[in-house]
This record gives C-alpha cells, sequence and structure tokens, in this order.
C-alpha cells in the first residue's frame, strides 16, 4: 500500500510538472501602450536547436513602426513539433496589429490576458508573438509547440 501511495504522488508531481510554460511568469499581461512597442526588435536566442550560428542570426530583426507596418528581416524559421528543424530564414514587411494571444493562469485562480503581436504576411509559425516583460521595455517571444517546453525564439528591443 506505501509503495502504491509513493507511485500515485510521484505521477502526480511528474503532471504537475509538465503542466508549467517556463515563461508564463515573464508574459506581457497588461496591454502596453503602442508607443512602448515601436521601434526594432534583435534576436536574443533561441532554444529549439543547440547548433545555430551566430551567422544564422546576426542579422534578425523585426521593425515595429507607428503606421502599423514591419519589417521582418533574416528570422530564423522552424519546422517540427517535438524535435524542431532549422529551415532557413525568413524575410516579409506587412501590417501588425496589438492582439491578445491567449491567456496565463494568475495568483487567484483566474486568467489573465496575454499581449502581444500579429504579423500578416509571415509564415503561421511566426504570425502570432507574445510581449515578454512586465514594463517597457518589451521582449518578443515566438513559442513553437507545447508551451511547457520552452522552445521558443526571443528578440530584445534594440
Amino acid at each position: 500500500m506505501k509503495c502504491r501511495f509513493i507511485l500515485i504522488i510521484g505521477i502526480v508531481i511528474l503532471f504537475a510538472r509538465c503542466q508549467y510554460d517556463p515563461f508564463a511568469d515573464e508574459l506581457t499581461t497588461v496591454r502596453p501602450k503602442i508607443k512602448d512597442i515601436i521601434g526594432t526588435y534583435i534576436f536574443e536566442k533561441q532554444t529549439l536547436i543547440n547548433n545555430l550560428s551566430n551567422k544564422q542570426t546576426d542579422y534578425s530583426k523585426i521593425t515595429l513602426k507607428s503606421d502599423s507596418t514591419f519589417l521582418a528581416t533574416h528570422i530564423p524559421n522552424f519546422t517540427g513539433q517535438a524535435e524542431f528543424y532549422y529551415n532557413g530564414v525568413v524575410s516579409a514587411k506587412g501590417k501588425w496589429q496589438i492582439a491578445t494571444n491567449g491567456g496565463v493562469a494568475n495568483a487567484s485562480g483566474g486568467t489573465d490576458t496575454v499581449w502581444g503581436i500579429d504579423l500578416d504576411s509571415l509564415p503561421v509559425n511566426l504570425k502570432h508573438i507574445e510581449f515578454l516583460g512586465k514594463h517597457p521595455p518589451y521582449k518578443l517571444i515566438v513559442t513553437y509547440g507545447d508551451p511547457d517546453e520552452g522552445a521558443v525564439m526571443i528578440f530584445r528591443k534594440q
């Protein structure tokens, strides 16, 4: 009976650990002011693969302009689900808009809105980007697959 109880506790802990986005506490849950998000964001890091070189990310940036247009240059593109593969870079220009991109559990048992942007002319895996940070300067975070896995690409404001 004691072994069964220990096994059940172990399984509960395992499942509880698997249900946590490592970046959840840093996601922006208050609508940012437009003036605080306008600007250029440069590649900071990614957690998808180990062998991405600086040469593949040196010129990666996303510029959000005040006229609601954007320019994305040399953005690493990844494909896959549980395992991710570098699939070259993409560049595009188009329109952006501030958007709610899901929610995150709060301390009172409810859900807070997560704020981000939608970019109209990028591949689907790069269209919906969240803001990271509780105050300016915000970062941009692209999440791949299950958020609990922590597979992300992050851009910091220049």
